[in-house]
């Protein structure tokens, strides 16, 4: 069997069982920066979700067209950042299709776009983005966030929680894609014990990401980074633990590794305690002669004298 012109080896990225967590994370309405970060933190390249989810990783395929300006075009989307949509394309067109009649019609190619509107809404330049990352992103969003201005409302989760989350979450001067890297990577220098017993309790649960994850995917992949400024800090705070594997184990093994060593010192102080302890009572002179008039005293009891005969030669202490 021959196979079709174009026909490119290989599972689609979108079918990928590697990436199929980072698919996964889209469907439920995670923006795709906070997706690509997750990537970065799994040491996968995000650069993957700019191209066809239909090709296998890492190949991309240039459209051949009339004219021979594809190639400054394509350098020309190198230099801008865009909104992505995130869909399922058609790899072969059927004769006879709509998709056929639409490329053979010649008024498609005179469709006027309104060049100024579309780079208003969907694009923006590298060069005023290089610094933002979608680490960069997280922090200029939770600076925004924490820089006077009021912060979303409670979405989902219930509000008193979501206040006392925000007053923790407050204190620690992090955002919250740095929290998630912390917690992936179990780095003990990034947050105190302290911090680690605040936020332990706002690792959300199950029902919680449930709740979230219906919240995000409601308006659509289009609306997922708005809806994600909408919520509360505190329930921002948890969609990014969302993206770690295991958040609360790895909260909880990195709360034992930093109080590890306070652990042993404390306990290494109380067992010298109680040996200093024992070594003075079995040296005690004082303690001695305490324990010898009781002794006597009992003997003089239970013999109803002074004889030898039936003396206990000493008692239990414990």
């Amino acid at each position: 069997h021959t196979k079709p012109a174009g026909w490119i080896d290989g599972v689609p990225l979108k079918d990928d069982l590697k990436y199929a967590r980072y698919f996964k994370m889209l469907k439920i309405g995670m923006p795709l920066e906070v997706v690509k970060h997750a990537m970065e933190r799994d040491d996968l390249d995000p650069s993957v979700m700019d191209g066809d989810h239909n090709l296998p990783a890492g190949v991309s395929v240039t459209p051949k067209k009339a004219g021979g300006g594809e190639g400054e075009k394509s350098k020309q989307k190198d230099t801008h950042r865009r909104t992505r949509l995130h869909w399922d394309t058609l790899r072969k067109i059927r004769e006879g299709s709509v998709w056929a009649m639409l490329d053979a019609d010649p008024d498609v190619e005179k469709i006027q776009i309104d060049e100024a509107e579309f780079r208003e809404l969907f694009q923006e330049e590298k060069d005023k983005t290089d610094a933002k990352s979608p680490k960069a992103l997280a922090a200029a969003a939770n600076a925004k966030n924490r820089g006077g201005k009021k912060g979303g409302v409670v979405k989902v989760i219930d509000p008193k929680k979501a206040n006392n989350g925000g007053i923790i979450l407050a204190r620690l001067k992090m955002t919250y894609d740095e929290m998630a890297q912390a917690v992936h990577t179990i780095d003990e220098q990034s947050m105190t014990a302290e911090q680690l017993r605040g936020v332990v309790e706002f690792i959300p649960t199950p029902e919680e990401r449930q709740a979230l994850g219906t919240y995000m995917t409601e308006g659509g992949p289009s609306e997922s980074a708005e809806r994600f400024e909408a919520l509360c800090e505190c329930e921002k705070f948890m969609v990014a633990m969302m993206t770690v594997k295991h958040s609360k184990r790895k909260v909880r093994a990195l709360l034992f590794k930093l109080q590890f060593r306070t652990c042993l010192r404390d306990l290494a102080e109380e067992a010298s305690v109680v040996e200093r302890a024992c070594e003075e009572l079995a040296n005690s002179v004082r303690l001695r002669k305490l324990l010898g008039i009781v002794l006597n005293i009992g003997n003089r009891l239970n013999t109803a004298g002074t004889r030898s005969r039936g003396k206990a030669g000493g008692f239990p202490l414990g």
